[in-house]
């Protein structure tokens, strides 16, 4: 049931629809390196305006920091506004902060890749997320440590508490909750309906507990509706035939 649930959905789809090779997602244009084109790039490629596609000085700075075209283009493209973010003052000094914190490199352009938006806080703000994550033994080599930090400085902290304490009323532990969290950290971005609806379902149906489902978190994440009752029903038919 557990490999099912984390199973792509196209994969048990029937023969012919499963075997058709997916539409390719259309192909972003690579990042030109023409000074004279670079304005013109901005504006009708990453929708930006023409005063945030005139900050060419934060470009030239971003290049050097994410040297491939691929993780640059990510950044501009999930926050236009690291464009016009003064990097001295946020960027770089974050990364430095960064750095001295125990975070790897490679970690850190991760994080100005994936989620460019955090890069752009106080670097105090965020080294309190950073602190936070640490706190809950997540080890700053691991690369769910990046998705961590991200989760914790979008969260408000009641907000944090109040699914922190839903967790307790299903039986959790605030071990469980930062296993659970560090292995997947998304589980916190979850509405307490959605988390509630999951974990009672795979305790009443599978009797899965706490300890179990720490293990695995992702799965309740996952949709109700559009993967964990279906697949519920197919592995259930399944068993019932005597497959």
């Amino acid at each position: 049931m557990l490999r099912l649930l984390r199973s792509k959905p196209y994969l048990h789809l029937p023969y012919k629809t499963a075997t058709t090779s997916p539409t390719p997602r259309r192909q972003s244009p690579p990042l030109v390196t023409d000074p004279t084109r670079t304005l013109d790039f901005l504006q009708k490629s990453c929708k930006l305006s023409p005063v945030a596609a005139a900050a060419a000085p934060n470009l030239r700075l971003l290049r050097i920091l994410l040297p491939s075209e691929a993780d640059l283009l990510a950044a501009v493209c999930r926050f236009p506004s690291i464009i016009l973010s003064d990097l001295q003052k946020f960027v770089l000094v974050q990364t430095k902060l960064l750095l001295d914190a125990g975070l790897p490199l490679d970690n850190i352009l991760k994080l100005i890749t994936l989620h460019p938006r955090c890069s752009a806080k106080f670097p105090k703000e965020f080294l309190s997320c950073v602190a936070a994550a640490k706190e809950m033994g997540i080890n700053p080599s691991h690369s769910a440590f990046v998705h961590a930090c991200k989760v914790i400085s979008k969260v408000p902290k009641p907000m944090w508490e109040s699914r922190i304490q839903n967790l307790e009323r299903l039986g959790w532990s605030r071990d469980y909750v930062y296993r659970a969290f560090a292995r997947h950290p998304y589980l916190m971005s979850s509405s307490e309906e959605k988390v509630e609806v999951a974990v009672e379902f795979f305790g009443e149906k599978l009797n899965w507990g706490s300890e179990r489902l720490s293990e695995s978190p992702v799965i309740i994440s996952h949709s109700f509706e559009k993967r964990i009752s279906l697949r519920y029903c197919l592995v259930k038919l399944l068993v019932e035939i005597g497959l």
